[in-house]
């Protein structure tokens, strides 16, 4: 109404839609803040060390015929930066499943996931996810590897034309 109640409330309705898109910006700036993040790291480290690895590997098989302990001694210290490159990446990844569980939650962070899993491999998703509530990183984590994995077996094993995909909770247990 055109009232001084209906202003009223169409000002604080337009506020909270001012607050929303506030939110929603700051959310996608998080976002993107960490993703440059993660882009440093990878650049900083793991993209480096795979251009070492490569080097080494090179100069490994030149002198393979002729040096062949030269040789040996390359592929080690490739072998040496290959390792470290898994461990920075799985330090990496494991931030990035933490932080999107702790940020928003096992339940939306299972519903995205299967969702795109469902598009890109063209099979239907029937989704039934319960509130997990506050259950801890290390359980939420393995949830989410547990599902990662069922789907991927289904993916790569089946004719499955349509997966259920069901969370529930209790006092006593998750199933």
């Amino acid at each position: 109404s055109e009232d001084e109640l209906g202003q009223t409330t169409h000002q604080l309705n337009h506020m909270a839609e001012q607050l929303q898109n506030l939110l929603t910006a700051r959310q996608k700036l998080a976002t993107l803040e960490e993703r440059n993040r993660l882009a440093r790291d990878l650049h900083d480290s793991v993209k480096q060390q795979a251009f070492a690895v490569t080097m080494q590997i090179g100069a490994a098989l030149a002198l393979l015929d002729e040096h062949k302990e030269s040789a040996r001694v390359r592929l080690l210290e490739a072998e040496a930066l290959s390792h470290q490159m898994q461990q920075k990446l799985t330090v990496l990844i494991g931030e990035l499943r933490s932080a999107a569980l702790q940020e928003r939650g096992l339940t939306l962070v299972l519903q995205d996931y299967i969702v795109t899993w469902s598009r890109q491999h063209s099979v239907q998703a029937d989704i039934e996810l319960e509130d997990t509530g506050d259950i801890g990183d290390v359980a939420a984590e393995a949830l989410l590897r547990v599902t990662q994995e069922a789907l991927s077996n289904i993916a790569r094993h089946s004719q499955a034309t349509l997966v259920l995909v069901a969370l529930a909770c209790s006092e006593e247990q998750i199933t």
